[in-house]
């Protein structure tokens, strides 16, 4: 069952895409994608992500992030890093967001030594610069 207060997010989110008159637009599906992916219910963020493209809307960088992170916090680096592949394939070169987003997922799933490889190796890689938020992971890890 899911509780607390995204329980509410998705529900909103759930009635605007499947059965309001209103047109959802990537905001509302960004928001489904985050809610299921703080729940770790990673199979309905990923279907969500399926029906955005089905519906022919363009990821945006939030969309990528939201996914990267719902796939870390259950555990699924394999898909995680599909997403980069995803990315850089869509011609979307992964940003310091999507990086910290990753991160973020990983420390939440306790995997800290993953984090810091990103850190100073792919981000550097990637020339993707930190921001205040990597740092500030950084120093909490």
């Amino acid at each position: 069952m899911i509780n607390g207060p995204r329980c509410y997010s998705i529900v909103v989110c759930e009635w605007i895409l499947h059965k309001s008159s209103f047109h959802p637009d990537i905001i509302c599906y960004n928001l489904l994608i985050d809610a299921y992916g703080q729940k770790s219910l990673y199979q309905k963020a990923e279907s969500t992500y399926l029906n955005l493209l089905q519906g022919r809307y363009i990821p945006t960088e939030d969309t990528y992030a939201l996914l990267v992170k719902a796939y870390c916090i259950s555990g699924l680096l394999a898909k995680a890093e599909a997403v980069f592949a995803e990315m850089r394939k869509n011609g979307h070169p992964p940003s310091t967001a999507v990086y910290n987003a990753y991160m973020n997922g990983l420390l939440k799933g306790t995997n800290s030594q993953k984090v810091v490889e990103i850190f100073f190796e792919r981000m550097k890689r990637d020339h993707c610069e930190p921001s205040i938020e990597t740092y500030t992971m950084m120093i909490n890890l």
